[in-house]
């Protein structure tokens, strides 16, 4: 039996040497091949013989624990084989060190070094033999076959291209040293083979002795360098190296070794001949040379410097000479020496330059470690002045300090070192000096005197005028020493300094100010703002006139005269200059562009045209000019600025004269302004642009209704439609004041057809509900009014007030059932009516209860009643009101859909008042608190008598002359003015307006037809009426001027009822227990304004009250008509205004005086998206942040403005951006923000 063959392969891979299989698994299966061949044996049956079987196979299983000695003896052999081939594997690995070697690597190590070249050849062809033995043994078992050629080819192929390569770079290592050993060795022996051979000039002696020195000394380096050349030479012919043709032998070299060393034996034999000559010239040397060293030491002696006038250059310069002179002597002493040593001639040298020689190096030492230190100090103190930096010097003179503190003790001993210590010191204990010099306020001219009056010296012109004097210079001056008279300049210095930077600022200004252009639309160049320079001109004049004042004003009197000519002139023409570009600017808008404004005013377009080219030519030469105050420079500059401004006046005028002619043609132009009138008259074929101003002459209007070249109708406030009787042509010739007039008197009867049908319709039975859908809220009102007063009248015939009670109650029903299923504009008619139709039933139930038919008509007539006669010959003089007696008449002017008054009894006193005091023809005075309903009655006074009401908001910029032009047309068209809050009038204006009052009321108390308004005579019509409101909350004015008190009747309204007030308003939102309700919520009002901290914001009155009731309005729908929603709506009102302490009293009273006081506050879904905006913008969401975002959220649905009160960083504006945020998620639309930062 044999054993199986086994294959090793060493195989090599990215530099490495591996075999294959690895050793481990050869090994292992070398151990398997054992086992197997074990395992063949010990189940080899036994022999038997057939004709006696056995009872059992039997096998060789004992065999094994007898050749155990013979298994082991065969591992330990397979352990053997693997170690040798372990070993044999190593030592091909060993080769893997020529691809780990780069020729960088080589050329690093080599380092041009022939031996180390040399030697690392030597190591490769070592290792080349290694390898070849290595190749020759691999005969390991006779069961093993190594396979090494792929390996063996890696190898042998790397090793001879790096002995290649290794050879080269030898050869020109070799080539390098062998050249320039035969130059060197070729140039000393011509050297020796060319010396003078003369003994008799010891310097000549010497020179040969250390030539003959050096080259001995040499012989032996080059002999071993020779022997190192000869073996690479030997090595490299071995490798069959090809040496170029210039290539210098070994044997070159040993001749030329040869050769010097004759040359230099012949020298040698040469001196020995002379030895006697040689030893008298040695004698006389060494003589000159003590003398020498002693002249040298005495001159030491004389010139050692030690003065402290002497500077470190100046010093080292002395010790260099000597430094010199000693190297020269020591080095003739040393020749002379070697000499004398070499021939063996006794010589005696006396060396008296030693403690010199020690001197010399420590004041060397001395003078170098001051050096750096001197230079350094002596830089900065020539510092030009003007480049000192006080701070900066001080940091250097501390480093200074710091710096000859650390010099050796012995440097400290020297003068010098004390004298630029002091300097150095002396100049850091006047650093406050010195700061006080660098101030900017010293100018040349204080230089000057400081050098003059206390150095006594004069420094050059062109160095004082740039500063540029040095820091000695100022040091030279005695800083401490004269430190008072210094202050009094300095001082001086300052003072005028003051003067001079203003000056100065003042002239860069204007040196650099330019006028801000723009273009207008017409062409023309216009300055876009005025006040800075109009500012800076009043404020340099102010400051110009001022520094008159000065003690120090003289050396600057000349430079401000000039500058306040020039800003003087200045001022003057930018005075003129801003009132001609205010003017052109007012009269282009209305004479530039406008064609039909300028048809109607030829001639003052011509002017104004003329002046424009005359404005512009001016103007652009201004503008042309580099800076702003070269315009004084313009010939006859302002006197051209003020003849234009006289010529725009004139122009002005006579447009003003135009513009009274067209507002007398039709009086509610008085309502508008210049400007907006010119736009209507300059509309031309544009009606429609009429549009935008008839809110403000007719009040309840918002536009008209155009169809084709047609008005067919008008529009309310509210957004309803009242169609015209009678549709308005509007010719192209017509102009706005012709179909305004026409448009006017058509509203009105457009206005009493509807009433009159509206009428004839209820008086044919139709009911309430129908009509509301069908005619303008006016109608309706005006004809339920007339209805009412007709069935009342009866009533009191017959004493039915319970049937028609009841039929009222019906009606008002069956507007509430029609309420919340009408249309926006209808809803509000409802309501509206609403209102009459509780006064009505109010009124019934009074008169019901009434115990005598005399106290019913006694109550019916303080009643307002409404009445319509038919025998008239005008319709619109056909209905008339009674109250107290007196009779009043309907107007018809368009109301629109007002928001109607409850009826109080209050409100009822008032219009009997006010129905009084125009019979009599007074005016009327309601005077109470804020809150109370004054205005308002009067709106409401107005509105039941179809009349136009002018309110006047009267406040600190009330302006008087628009005053007076309202007025005018208020006393030509009959409406009534209104005066609110007449008392916070300023007391002049105040006056004014009072005497044009008393014109009216005295004209309309005598009849007249005409009175004197603005100097001018105007119309009064017989219906004009004029009311006062006044608060006796402001001091001092809390009555009528005495002048007006005769023309006016009082009448006082301290509070509201609100009570009645929030019941009626509850009652029509249809709340079933509304006069429980009110009285909740008007308690709960009363008990915060007790309970509540003063505060400006706090409002607990009527129009807080109002607008609870009225925010309950959007709530019904999500918390029914109950007390939830009008907790709901107390919450949402009035807590977000409340500080934290008043927020506690509003939850306590609330939860006292509600059943449903827990009411939530807030959504789900706005608190999400609450929470998510907030997270958006890195806030935290607190609770109480939360709280406030969400009563923000809640205020912005029900109120057109918001006012956001507390601290900086409190979280005001976190708080509605927040918000905004949060909207934009929830529904999906980016809200736009426009922020106006006040503080700016």
């Amino acid at each position: 039996m044999h054993f199986p063959k086994h294959v090793l392969k060493l195989s090599f891979n990215e530099g490495r040497i591996t075999s294959s299989p690895s050793l481990a698994a050869m090994k292992r299966s070398l151990l398997k091949d054992i086992e197997a061949l074990l395992n063949k044996v010990v189940l080899i049956n036994f022999l038997h013989d057939p004709d006696h079987p056995l009872s059992t196979t039997l096998t060789f299983n004992s065999l094994v624990i007898k050749l155990k000695d013979d298994i082991q003896n065969c591992i330990e052999q397979v352990q053997n084989l693997h170690c040798k081939i372990n070993s044999y594997v190593k030592e091909w690995q060993k080769m893997e060190f020529l691809w780990q070697i780069t020729e960088e690597a080589f050329l690093e190590v080599v380092d041009n070094s022939t031996q180390r070249c040399f030697g690392i050849l030597k190591g490769l062809l070592d290792s080349q033999s290694k390898f070849d033995l290595i190749i020759s043994r691999n005969n390991f078992s006779k069961n093993l076959v190594l396979h090494t050629e792929d390996a063996q080819r890696h190898i042998s192929s790397k090793m001879d291209s790096w002995i290649l390569y290794v050879s080269k770079h030898l050869l020109t290592i070799y080539e390098r040293d062998a050249r320039k050993l035969h130059e060197d060795m070729n140039r000393d022996r011509e050297a020796v083979e060319d010396m003078d051979i003369n003994f008799t000039s010891l310097k000549n002696i010497t020179v040969i002795i250390e030539a003959v020195n050096l080259n001995k000394r040499h012989l032996t380096e080059r002999d071993i360098q020779i022997k190192l050349l000869g073996s690479v030479m030997r090595a490299l012919t071995k490798l069959k190296v090809r040496f170029p043709s210039h290539f210098i032998y070994i044997d070159q070299l040993d001749n030329d070794f040869s050769s010097l060393r004759q040359s230099l034996s012949y020298v040698e034999q040469e001196l020995q001949k002379h030895r006697v000559v040689i030893a008298k010239s040695l004698e006389e040397g060494v003589e000159n040379i003590n003398n020498l060293s002693q002249s040298l030491n005495e001159s030491w002696s004389v010139r050692k410097p030690i003065s402290p006038t002497l500077t470190p250059p100046e010093a080292l310069k002395i010790l260099e000479f000597f430094n010199e002179s000693i190297t020269k002597l020591k080095k003739k002493m040393h020749s002379v020496a070697a000499a004398a040593k070499m021939l063996l001639i006794p010589v005696v040298l006396n060396d008296q330059l030693t403690h010199v020689v020690e001197e010399v190096k420590t004041y060397d030492l001395v003078w170098r470690s001051i050096k750096n230190l001197w230079e350094d100090v002596q830089r900065t103190f020539e510092t030009p002045w003007c480049r000192v930096d006080v701070l900066l010097l001080q940091s250097d003179l501390a480093n200074f300090l710091r710096r000859a503190d650390e010099l050796p003790r012995a440097v400290k001993q020297f003068e010098m070192y004390k004298s630029l210590f002091s300097q150095v010191n002396m100049l850091t204990s006047v650093n406050k000096i010195l700061m006080e010099l660098k101030d900017g306020a010293l100018k040349p001219r204080h230089w000057n005197m400081i050098f003059r009056d206390i150095g006594k010296r004069q420094i050059q012109k062109n160095l004082l005028d740039k500063l540029e004097f040095s820091l000695k210079d100022v040091m030279v001056l005695n800083l401490t020493l004269n430190e008072i008279l210094l202050t009094k300049i300095i001082e001086r210095a300052q003072k005028e300094f003051v003067i001079e930077k203003s000056l100065n600022r003042i002239k860069k200004f204007w040196k650099e100010a330019q006028y801000e252009v723009i273009e207008h639309s017409s062409g023309l160049k216009l300055v876009r703002e005025w006040d800075i320079l109009e500012q800076a001109c009043k404020e340099d004049l102010e400051e110009l006139v001022s520094m008159k004042a000065s003690n120090y004003y003289k050396i600057f009197e000349q430079d401000c005269l000039d500058l306040e000519s020039k800003l003087t002139k200045l001022s003057e023409i930018q005075v003129n200059w801003v009132e001609v570009q205010f003017y052109w600017l007012d009269l282009y808008g209305i004479l530039g562009e406008n064609l039909d404004i300028q048809n109607f005013l030829p001639l003052e377009t011509s002017k104004f045209k003329s002046l424009t080219s005359e404005y512009k030519m001016i103007t652009t030469r201004a503008f042309q000019l580099d800076t702003t105050i070269e315009v004084i420079h313009i010939p006859n500059f302002d006197t051209t600025l003020k003849l234009t401004i006289d010529s725009l006046k004139m122009i002005k005028s006579s447009l003003s004269t135009f513009l009274e002619r067209q507002r007398r043609q039709f009086p509610r132009f008085y309502f508008l302004g210049n400007d907006d009138l010119l736009k209507i008259i300059g509309s031309g074929k544009h009606h429609d642009q009429v549009s935008k101003f008839m809110k403000k002459m007719f009040g309840s209007i918002e536009s008209i209704i155009f169809f084709e070249d047609f008005i067919t109708g008008v529009r309310s406030v509210e957004g309803e439609v009242l169609n015209l009787n009678e549709k308005i042509e509007l010719k192209d010739s017509i102009q706005a004041q012709e179909w305004l007039n026409i448009l006017d008197t058509e509203i009105k009867l457009s206005v009493f057809t509807q009433f009159r049908d509206c009428l004839g319709q209820l008086k044919d039975g139709t009911d309430i509900e129908v009509v509301v859908s069908k005619y303008i809220f006016q109608a309706i009102l005006l004809s339920a009014q007339v209805m009412w007063t007709e069935l009342v009248e009866k009533c009191l015939q017959t004493n039915e007030f319970s049937k028609y009670w009841k039929e009222v109650d019906m009606k008002i029903k069956g507007l509430l059932d029609k309420l919340n299923k009408s249309s926006d504009n209808v809803k509000k008619k409802i309501e509206a009516l609403l209102v009459e139709y509780l006064h009505f039933n109010n009124v019934i139930g009074q008169l019901k209860n009434c115990s005598t038919k005399e106290e019913a008509r006694l109550l019916w007539a303080k009643v307002q009643k409404f009445y319509q006669k038919n025998d008239t010959l005008d319709d619109l003089n056909s209905v008339f009101i009674s109250q107290s007696g007196y009779l009043l008449q309907y107007k018809f002017e368009y109301i629109g859909i007002p928001e109607r008054l409850i009826y109080t009894p209050l409100l009822l006193v008032g219009f009997a008042t006010l129905t009084d005091s125009l019979h009599q023809k007074y005016g009327g005075c309601f005077f109470g608190p804020a809150g109370t309903g004054k205005t308002e009655t009067v709106k409401a006074f107005g509105q039941n008598l179809g009349r136009v009401v002018v309110v006047f908001n009267c406040d600190d910029s009330f302006d008087y002359q628009v005053l007076s032009r309202l007025l005018v047309g208020i006393t030509q068209i009959g409406a009534w003015g209104c005066f609110d809050e007449f008392n916070r009038l300023d007391e002049k204006v105040l006056s004014a307006v009072s005497a044009n009052i008393q014109q009216i009321q005295n004209g309309l108390q005598v009849g007249k037809s005409h009175i004197t308004l603005l100097e001018e005579e105007t119309p009064l019509s017989p219906h004009t009426a004029v009311f006062i409101t006044l608060n006796p909350g402001y001091n001092g004015r809390s009555e009528l001027p005495e002048n007006l008190k005769k023309s006016f009747r009082e009448f006082s309204m301290k509070s509201p009822q609100s009570g009645t007030i929030a019941e009626m308003i509850l009652q029509i939102m249809g709340f079933e227990d509304s006069k429980s309700l009110a009285s909740k919520i008007v308690h709960f009002l009363e008990l915060l304004s007790s309970k509540c901290s003063s505060m400006n914001h706090y409002h607990f009155g009527l129009r807080t009250l109002k607008g609870v009731l009225r925010n309950c309005s959007p709530l019904i729908s999500e918390f029914g008509e109950g007390e939830k929603t009008v907790v709901e709506s107390l919450k949402r009102v009035i807590l977000p205004s409340l500080g934290d302490t008043d927020e506690l009293v509003f939850k306590d009273e609330l939860s006292k005086i509600f059943d449903s006081a827990g009411t939530p506050l807030n959504s789900k879904a706005i608190v999400q998206c609450l929470k998510d905006a907030g997270q958006r913008s890195g806030f935290s969401m607190s609770e109480e942040f939360l709280k406030k975002c969400m009563q923000f959220y809640y205020m912005q649905k029900t109120q057109q403005a918001l006012i956001l009160v507390g601290k900086a960083g409190c979280g005001k504006t976190a708080t509605w951006k927040t918000v905004i945020d949060a909207m934009a998620i929830f529904d999906g639309h980016a809200n736009v923000v426009y922020v106006i930062d006040t503080k700016v």
